[in-house]
C-alpha cells in the first residue's frame, strides 16, 4: 500500500504540469491530444517490446480509451478557456464524484451522508468560481467539470473492470484508442509542426504522458478509486504554483475561496476514508 501511495503522489506532481503544455504547444487541441496520444504510446510501446500486446480487456477497455480522448480533449480545452487555475479546481471535483459512485458501484447503495456533505462542499466551491468568472472562463470551468465526470468514469472501470491487467498495457491500450478516435481532427485542421512543438511533444508524451499515467493506474489497481481521486486532489495546488511561476497567472481571492472549498472537501474526504480503512483493518485482526 505504501509503495502504491508513492507512486501516486509521484504521478500526481508529474501530471500537475500537463495543463501548461496548452499554452506551449501551439496546436489546436484535438491536434495537441493526438500527438500526446502517439509519442505516449510509441514510448510505452517501446518498453512494452518484449511483450506480447493485449487487448482482450473487452468493451471496458475500449470505453476507457474513448473516455480518455474526450477527457483530454475536455480539459486542455478547459485550460485554454480559463485559467490554469480554474481549469484544475473544476477537474479535481472528480474526488468526490469518486466518491459518491464508487459505492454504487460496489454496493448498489448510495454514498453514506458524510460524503454527500463533502460534495456539497465541493459544490459551493466550484459555484463561487463560476459565479466569478468571465463568461469565456464559465465556459472553461464547465468543461472541466465535464472533463471530472469522464475521469471518474475511466477510473471506476479501471479500478472494478480492469484491476488485474497489466497497468502499462492498459494505459498503451488508451492511448492507441484515444489516439485513433481524435485522428480524424488531423484533416479538419491547418496546423504545420515546428521543432518547438515537436521538443514539448516529447516531454509531454513520455514523462507527462506515458510514464505519469502508468504510475497512476499502477496505483488505482492497488487502492480504491476514491481514495486515489482524493489523494490527487493536491495537483490544483501544483499547477497553481507552475502557472505562477512559468506564466505570471495570479490567482484572485474568490479563486483562493472557491478552490480552498474543493480542496478541503477532498482532504476531510480523505482523512475519512483513512479513518474507515483503519477502523476494517483493526476488526479484521481481532
Amino acid at each position: 500500500m505504501r509503495s502504491a501511495t508513492f507512486e501516486l503522489h509521484l504521478a500526481n506532481l508529474i501530471l500537475s504540469g500537463a495543463l501548461l503544455f496548452t499554452r506551449w504547444i501551439d496546436a489546436p487541441v484535438p491536434v495537441l491530444i493526438v500527438g500526446r496520444c502517439v509519442i505516449g504510446a510509441l514510448f510505452l510501446g517501446l518498453f512494452l517490446a518484449y511483450e506480447k500486446p493485449d487487448f482482450s480487456g473487452g468493451w471496458p477497455l475500449w470505453m476507457c480509451g474513448i473516455i480518455m480522448a474526450l477527457h483530454w480533449v475536455t480539459f486542455f480545452w478547459a485550460g485554454r478557456l480559463s485559467s490554469i487555475g480554474v481549469a484544475m479546481v473544476a477537474m479535481y471535483t472528480y474526488p468526490v464524484m469518486t466518491a459518491l459512485a464508487e459505492p454504487i458501484v460496489e454496493k448498489g447503495r448510495m454514498a453514506a451522508g458524510p460524503d454527500l456533505l463533502l460534495a456539497a462542499l465541493a459544490t459551493l466551491g466550484v459555484t463561487i468560481l463560476g459565479f466569478n468568472s468571465s463568461a469565456v472562463a464559465l465556459s472553461g470551468l464547465l468543461l472541466g467539470i465535464l472533463s471530472a465526470a469522464l475521469i471518474t468514469t475511466r477510473n471506476l472501470l479501471v479500478r472494478h473492470r480492469l484491476g488485474t491487467a497489466n497497468p502499462s498495457m492498459i494505459m498503451y491500450a488508451q492511448l492507441i484508442l484515444a489516439g485513433l478516435a481524435l485522428s480524424p481532427a488531423l484533416f479538419f485542421y491547418d496546423y504545420k509542426l515546428n521543432v518547438q512543438d515537436l521538443l514539448f511533444w516529447l516531454l509531454l508524451g513520455a514523462i507527462f504522458t506515458a510514464l505519469a499515467h502508468t504510475l497512476f493506474v499502477r496505483a488505482l489497481q492497488r487502492m480504491r478509486a476514491s481514495s486515489a481521486g482524493i489523494i490527487a486532489s493536491i495537483q490544483p495546488v501544483y499547477s497553481a504554483i507552475l502557472a505562477f511561476l512559468f506564466f505570471r497567472e495570479v490567482p484572485d481571492g474568490w479563486f483562493y475561496l472557491g478552490g480552498g472549498l474543493v480542496v478541503l472537501a477532498s482532504i476531510l474526504e480523505s482523512w475519512r476514508s483513512q479513518q474507515v480503512v483503519a477502523s476494517k483493518d483493526v476488526v479484521q485482526a481481532q
